[in-house]
């Protein structure tokens, strides 16, 4: 975060990237899509609905992942100086009482979910930066996904079909909470480390395995419009 100059030039350089997208794809392609083809119940005029769904982004359908990082962008510029002062181990800890905490706080303009998914946000940040470290691991991205594989299984077949009630129920919902996060980390850290594999097979071979700057271009696009 530190490259740019100013808040104000931070805070330009974001609303250009992802504010102005939102919008312009809330108003006039997700709502009229909805409308044209009767996708939801709402039958309110158009403005009102962009008022109310896109503007004050009560329904902001799929965008909401958009304006949530812009919130994140936003956050982690005031919070960053102060994290790299902490043990990763410590900032992973506070970040995650923080998104437990978080889950009861109001959802305005998608404040709710930015704090929820600000765990993940450091751990990417802190993916880059430690990126040599984690690169250096032989194999890691089939460790990874065997890891995240059988967390997740568990899960799945175990956790979710658990049929308690009271306090063991509280604290299941608790437990349920937690391993949520492992189980995203580790799915997060697979394919983080299979796109460095592949990135790194790709500058030993004469055969483009993964064209970088395609992949780019798409993510922006599915963010936007799935």
């Amino acid at each position: 975060m530190g490259k740019y100059e100013s808040f104000k030039g931070f805070i330009l350089k974001k609303f250009k990237r992802l504010i102005v997208p939102y919008l312009m794809i809330g108003t006039l392609f997700m709502l009229p899509i909805k409308m044209v083809f009767y996708l939801d119940n709402n039958r309110a005029p158009y403005f009102k609905r962009v008022l109310n769904e896109i503007l004050l982004a009560k329904v902001p359908s799929h965008l909401w992942f958009i304006l949530m990082l812009f919130n994140l962008f936003i956050i982690f510029y005031f919070v960053e100086k102060y994290l790299n002062k902490n043990n990763i181990v410590v900032n992973i800890f506070i970040l995650f009482i923080v998104s437990i905490l978080s889950i009861k706080l109001p959802n305005i303009y998608q404040i709710s979910q930015s704090l929820q998914y600000l765990l993940f946000f450091y751990i990417g940040y802190s993916f880059y930066k430690y990126r040599d470290v984690i690169i250096s691991i032989k194999n890691k991205w089939i460790l990874f996904f065997i890891v995240h594989s059988v967390i997740f299984n568990i899960a799945y077949f175990i956790i979710n079909n658990l049929k308690l009630s009271g306090t063991k129920l509280i604290g299941l919902k608790l437990f349920s909470l937690t391993y949520d996060k492992f189980i995203a980390f580790f799915g997060i850290t697979f394919i983080f480390t299979l796109i460095e594999f592949l990135l790194n097979k790709q500058e030993n071979t004469s055969h483009k395995l993964v064209n970088s700057k395609l992949l780019d271009k798409m993510s922006k696009i599915i963010i936007l419009y799935i």
